[in-house]
């Protein structure tokens, strides 16, 4: 009876439980992409898309909503992105209070 020698057995068996946890790490990932309803102060003036300003991404996971909140008068502007990341809660917990609670006016000092 002859056995058979698996030459690199022990490296292919490596790759393949490195496999099979990078598809489940995957899948997980992609698990935590999930739309939450978004409930806007009554500060807010005008709703767009992303894909306004950009054709390319219109219709994709990229094209997402952009939020304005303008004051009657000019002044300062800011940009607050959030969920670029989404097993990092804190930057678009962050963006959702901002976008539930913020109140435009002029503060005079």
């Amino acid at each position: 009876m002859k056995i058979i020698e698996y030459k690199n057995s022990f490296a292919y068996f490596s790759l393949f439980i490195a496999a099979i946890a990078g598809i489940v790490a995957a899948c997980q990932f992609l698990d935590m992409h999930q739309s939450q309803p978004l409930y806007p102060s009554e500060s807010l003036t005008k709703k767009e898309v992303l894909s306004k300003y950009n054709e390319n991404i219109k219709l994709s996971s990229s094209d997402t909503d952009v939020f304005y909140f303008e004051g009657t008068e000019p002044g300062g502007k800011v940009l607050i992105l959030g969920g670029t990341h989404p097993n990092e809660p804190a930057g678009f917990l962050t963006a959702y209070l901002i976008l539930e609670n913020i109140v435009v006016e002029k503060i005079v000092t």
